[in-house]
């Protein structure tokens, strides 16, 4: 999980480690209608592509595929049959390069967007930048912001009975971050860690509790709360589970409101305050964090 949410989160999904089964039923799921029939490694080998955003051409007609080969100069006849023609688009693909810099700027900053936004699909726990920050400094200034801006990013707080604080690991990274950087970020995750975490996997969500999204508006003057009241309180605030489903649920409600009242009082000074308003900064993560835990202190 760790590797997944901090330095592999960028990477394309490696399907051949999939069972064929899922394989199968993935293919059904985006609706790819294949033309023939194929192997596991040809099949995960497309669900690569589709990841990598390349059209399905499973799904065009002849006339279309032949349409794209003739375009983009790749056979001067037409091709007979669809399996040749996906065949030979397939290898030109894979052999197309292009220069990112001599798209015009409009463009470089729509291919970044598409690429920041395939990171989003779970919060990032102290994620390295992703690798296409380091292509050049032209890119890295481009790319950085939206990176910070489109991604989730998750917070874990400790148990608060020792007294509640970021991880190390978390807050390296949030005072590694330029102010500006750290200005960007518009949706943050909180999870506090279980009693008995090992600590050996921080970001694993499986240890965590009672996880809190904010998603700050983009124009700053408002916000989202969201206290997921659906998690399993009882081992955490005392309840049992002999008690009855009402009390369970009362306490459930006691405890979400006691954590969004302590952290809406650190939103509102971030969203009304006259100097970079609803613009993070290190102090902000500090108090989001410790209010989390202060909502636990006297519960548990």
């Amino acid at each position: 999980m760790l590797a997944r949410h901090r330095n592999n989160y960028w990477r394309i999904t490696n399907y051949n480690d999939w069972q064929h089964g899922r394989i199968i039923s993935l293919t059904q799921e985006r609706r790819i209608k294949l033309v023939e029939s194929l192997g596991h490694s040809q099949l995960a080998d497309r669900h690569r592509r589709f990841d990598c955003g390349y059209l399905t051409y499973d799904n065009c007609k002849l006339i279309e595929l032949n349409g794209f080969l003739q375009e983009r100069g790749i056979a001067q006849n037409p091709s007979p049959n669809r399996k040749r023609a996906i065949r030979k688009l397939h290898a030109a693909d894979d052999n197309a390069t292009f220069r990112l810099l001599d798209l015009p700027t409009e463009l470089q900053i729509q291919v970044c967007e598409h690429y920041c936004m395939s990171f989003g699909d779970a919060p990032l726990y102290a994620p390295r930048q992703p690798p296409l920050a380091f292509v050049s400094h032209q890119m890295r200034q481009m790319v950085l912001p939206i990176f910070y801006s489109q991604c989730a990013f998750q917070l874990n707080v400790s148990w608060p009975r020792t007294g509640c604080r970021l991880n190390y690991e978390l807050e390296e990274f949030f005072c590694g971050m330029k102010p500006a950087d750290l200005a960007a970020p518009k949706e943050i995750n909180i999870c506090m860690s279980s009693e008995n975490d090992s600590r050996d996997d921080p970001s694993d969500l499986t240890m965590l509790i009672i996880p809190v999204e904010i998603q700050l508006a983009q124009n700053g003057t408002s916000y989202k709360l969201d206290v997921n009241g659906d998690m399993h309180y009882e081992p955490y605030v005392g309840i049992q589970l002999k008690e009855d489903p009402g009390t369970f649920k009362k306490r459930s409600r006691m405890v979400q409101g006691m954590i969004e009242d302590k952290l809406r009082r650190v939103l509102d000074h971030i969203i009304r305050r006259q100097e970079g308003r609803a613009k993070l900064c290190f102090y902000d993560i500090l108090h989001l964090a410790r209010a989390f835990g202060s909502a636990w202190k006297g519960k548990i």
